[in-house]
């Protein structure tokens, strides 16, 4: 490993033109930097100076180490930087994991207040349903959709916080003749074409729509399949079937759209917040899931 020390003294020296010029700058000694110079040669086994008269000057190796060093040194520096914010509960970046619905609803509101109290900071938001992937920054806040019933842990290091448990709507053509009622039997949309919302197997918010869809004596009947809610949304306006989705979700739909209660079963799911335990005590974090739990209230 190259001491960083020494590359900050290589640095100085290209930088300053000659070991001279780079002790009075660094305050060092000319033979002091000259020390750092030879067992910066031999840690890396490079030339890195030549003579040329009576003065040295920098090889072409060098010039090539002094600059990549540069970018180097700039990123300890920035670490250094988060490293300090980190112990002092200060953050210059939160990842959010969360639904689409929660991303469209709530992320706002959560990254305006971050702004107001934290000017500056980088609010990343991933869309854990329909996929999570890699390449991503650690989520310190996960929000996910979880069964009533069940009781999942959460992931290893994080801290499990309750939001809250809503209800599914049936969202319908307005000319459909259940949108007249107040409510809606899961029953009688048995021999309803649905549409698909949530494609890929093992999602919690489609396996809670099965399960209630079971519970009423049927499959659903797909007439069109898409990963998205808002587009699902926009399919029902056609008049090519129907879909149910959390209220969350049903917030914002199309014209030519309505949505109803579901009953007898109510299809529920809990949301819960996992908040990253390792950087739980950052101001970010914290602020961020006070917005979460003030909005889950509304």
């Amino acid at each position: 490993m190259i001491d960083p020390h020494k590359l900050r003294v290589w640095r100085a020296v290209v930088a300053s033109g000659s070991i001279q010029a780079a002790a009075r700058h660094l305050g060092y000694t000319p033979s002091t930097i000259s020390q750092h110079v030879q067992q910066l040669q031999r840690e890396t086994r490079l030339v890195l100076t030549e003579r040329v008269g009576r003065g040295l000057q920098p090889t072409a190796a060098g010039l090539t180490l002094a600059t990549e060093a540069e970018q180097v040194l700039n990123a300890l520096q920035r670490l250094n930087a988060v490293v300090i914010d980190l112990r002092e509960g200060r953050a210059h970046e939160l990842a959010i994991s969360c639904a689409a619905s929660v991303a469209q609803e709530w992320i706002p509101t959560i990254a305006r207040r971050l702004q107001e109290s934290l000017p500056g900071i980088v609010l990343a938001v991933n869309i854990n349903e329909p996929h999570e992937g890699p390449g991503r920054r650690t989520p310190d806040i996960i929000v996910r959709s979880v069964p009533v019933q069940d009781e999942p842990a959460p992931p290893e290091g994080h801290q499990r916080h309750e939001l809250r448990v809503e209800d599914f709507v049936v969202v319908l053509p307005v000319d459909s003749p259940l949108a007249a009622q107040e409510v809606v039997r899961l029953g009688e949309l048995a021999d309803a074409p649905w549409i698909d919302n949530l494609v890929y197997e093992g999602n919690p918010t489609m396996e809670i729509l099965l399960r209630a869809c079971g519970a009423a004596g049927f499959a659903p009947r797909w007439s069109a399949r898409c990963d998205d809610h808002r587009a699902a949304s926009g399919l029902v306006a056609t008049g090519i079937g129907v879909t149910a989705l959390p209220a969350l979700a049903a917030r914002q739909l199309p014209a030519d759209t309505v949505a109803r209660r579901l009953v007898d079963p109510t299809p529920q799911r809990r949301l819960v917040a996992w908040q990253r335990t390792s950087t739980a005590h950052t101001t970010a974090s914290r602020l961020a899931l006070g917005a979460l739990q003030d909005l889950a209230l509304g």
